[in-house]
């Protein structure tokens, strides 16, 4: 039941940055050919998710003016009144959003406090298709419930989606990279507190490194009372062999809010 109402919640969804979702884009004149990042599943959302709703949190990779986007995504699903089950993060690797598709069995793996989600999307230029991997190491928390470490893959064709770009089907680069939080529908909240992204590496086929630099951290839609967050991250290292460029950054935080909290651990 959790995959269903999880394609449902999709299905009324848009891509990132149609909507002002907060997070950081890094936006690349070249085909981005490799993101990994490590995600520090939050703790739970104490609200409810009820029909229109969403609290997502995911990373991903798109073109530029993008209709759609291959993403691994961390979703708040609550089926508590259909199945019993208590809510909780789940695991998702999809693309988004017309429809939406899952791309392995892996999808709608249950997710514990401190489980570490390690991603990967890797361009493959032989067959002109990316490999998403991804593993789930469990924390203490999926320990005591038993839960065990799981990995996955699955190979995506740009190709099988194209682009719908001012009105014209296309199949261009994908030159986003994606770390977004989503809080989407009415009186839907930010409740988990703060997450937290570990090891970031993007490369890119251009050998400029200004995009490392420069991230678009975008502003916060501020429909649902959600009306602002913080960030911060260790400094971003960049470098580039002439020919393709590599950003790396140790560490990110965002969470909801003004000012830093005062309790927050080290990057």
């Amino acid at each position: 039941m959790k995959l269903f109402h999880y394609l449902a919640l999709l299905s009324t969804l848009r891509p990132a940055f149609a909507q002002q979702n907060p997070g950081g884009l890094f936006i690349s004149p070249g085909q981005i050919t490799r993101f990994e990042t490590v995600l520090t599943v939050p703790g739970d959302s104490p609200g409810d998710v009820h029909g229109g709703q969403a609290k997502l949190i995911y990373n991903g990779i798109a073109p530029q003016l993008a209709t759609g986007v291959l993403q691994n995504v961390v979703a708040w699903v609550d089926n508590s009144s259909l199945t019993g089950a208590p809510a909780g993060w789940f695991f998702y690797d999809v693309y988004c959003c017309s429809p939406p598709v899952m791309l392995s069995a892996g999808s709608g793996t249950r997710l514990y406090e401190g489980d570490l989600v390690s991603t990967s999307f890797l361009y493959q230029p032989a067959n002109d298709v990316y490999q998403n991997t991804w593993f789930i190491q469990r924390g203490p928390a999926g320990a005591q419930s038993n839960a065990v470490n799981i990995n996955g893959s699955n190979i995506f064709d740009p190709k099988s989606e194209p682009q719908t770009i001012n009105g014209i089907t296309t199949d261009p680069e994908y030159q986003v990279a994606s770390i977004i939080i989503e809080v989407d529908g009415k009186n839907a909240t930010w409740d988990w507190g703060y997450t937290m992204w570990n090891n970031t590496i993007i490369e890119s086929s251009t050998n400029a490194t200004h995009w490392c630099y420069e991230p678009l951290f975008i502003p916060q839609d501020i429909d649902n009372g959600n009306i602002g967050y913080w960030y911060r991250s260790t400094i971003i290292v960049a470098n580039t062999d002439g020919v393709s460029s590599t950003c790396c950054m140790r560490a990110l935080q965002m969470g909801l809010g003004t000012t830093f909290p005062n309790d927050l651990p080290p990057l």
